[in-house]
């Protein structure tokens, strides 16, 4: 497999999207070409799909087209070819709240290889989408880690194993709370 950046959809720096904790691809610099966004966490390379994919639908009143032109500009892709593909996965030519899942994924696959090993890492864990989805209902500072925003923004379930001993008092700040996302909304 390549590589993981955890930036499924190739979205550019510049963009202040949570999570950051770097860039690749450096050599993209010139010509309306930016390095890539390394993100801490699949969530969060597939947060910034949601939230990039959010603002272009409220500016293209979702229009398939005019998103993908922006989001894949034709001097750095085959942007028809991209349209054409998004707009049969999702079977629409407009992005809605309906829809916006498969749009996600149709962008993942597009950009990673249809059947990829990245593509699968990527959509094989429904969990993750879920997730990415829910954290992209709120606005974070480029700073905040796939840890803080889990903690503030996922609801929870605490992991501890059964065991028929007793946890002392002193024991019990260090059981770890995993976040993860029950479908339920907050």
């Amino acid at each position: 497999m390549a590589e993981i950046y955890n930036n499924p959809g190739n979205i550019q720096i510049g963009q202040g999207f949570a999570g950051t904790v770097g860039e690749y691809a450096s050599g993209r610099k010139g010509g309306g070409k930016q390095p890539y966004v390394e993100f801490d966490s699949p969530q969060m390379g597939l947060r910034a799909i949601y939230k990039d994919l959010r603002s272009k639908v409220n500016t293209f009143d979702g229009d398939v087209a005019k998103i993908i032109s922006k989001y894949a500009p034709n001097n750095e892709n085959k942007t028809q070819a991209y349209i054409d593909n998004v707009i049969k996965q999702i079977g629409s030519d407009t992005i809605t709240a309906d829809n916006i899942d498969e749009a996600v994924r149709a962008i993942v696959r597009h950009e990673n290889g249809t059947n990829s090993e990245t593509t699968k890492y990527y959509l094989d864990d429904p969990n993750l989408l879920k997730e990415a989805k829910e954290l992209a209902k709120h606005n974070m500072p480029a700073t905040m880690t796939y840890k803080k925003a889990a903690e503030t923004y996922l609801p929870t379930k605490e992991i501890v194993k059964e065991t028929q001993e007793v946890v002392e008092p002193e024991k019990q700040s260090s059981l770890e709370y995993v976040p993860q996302f029950t479908g339920q909304e907050t």
